[in-house]
């Protein structure tokens, strides 16, 4: 099993942009440890949450494999938009196989940048140990008499 992780970069560097949320795509979604997908739409809004205009709302996909392969299918001809793959243009529609440490550009060469990175997943199985928990019982006793409160053999 694999987890593909695309850290949002801050435009023309290698920093983390804070003000982008990091995506995670596993490799077996359906995996009762994982309630994320095996692909993502990239473009505005959606799982970036980036709102800048000149960005098309649905521009690529990324998706993994069982065997943890990442591949990169775009929705726009080149004509309508400017991504790019490690620094240049993506050209095609076709789908591309992207290789870990991948930097992919939404907007030009260095805005709205993400590192692709692939690790393998080890899950470790854990068991729940049943524990014995002794239950103890207080009992109190109330009486009201002439408006005064007689409470455990004592009046207040």
């Amino acid at each position: 099993m694999f987890l593909l992780t695309l850290t949002p970069l801050e435009d023309g560097s290698n920093g983390v942009n804070p003000m982008l949320p990091v995506i995670q795509l596993h490799s077996h979604p359906s995996s009762r440890n994982y309630s994320i997908s095996d692909e993502v739409r990239l473009g505005r809004k959606g799982w970036t949450k980036i709102t800048d205009a000149d960005l098309p709302r649905k521009l690529m996909t990324v998706k993994i494999d069982e065997g943890g392969s990442i591949s990169l299918t775009l929705h726009k001809d080149s004509k309508e938009h400017s991504a790019s793959l490690n620094g240049a243009k993506i050209e095609t529609r076709e789908p591309l196989s992207l290789k870990d440490g991948a930097i992919l550009s939404l907007l030009g060469c260095n805005r709205y940048q993400y590192r692709l990175s692939l690790k393998e997943d080890t899950i470790v199985e854990t068991s729940t140990l049943p524990v014995q928990v002794e239950a103890t019982t207080t009992t109190t006793t109330t009486t009201t008499t002439n408006n005064l409160l007689l409470r455990d053999g004592k009046f207040s």
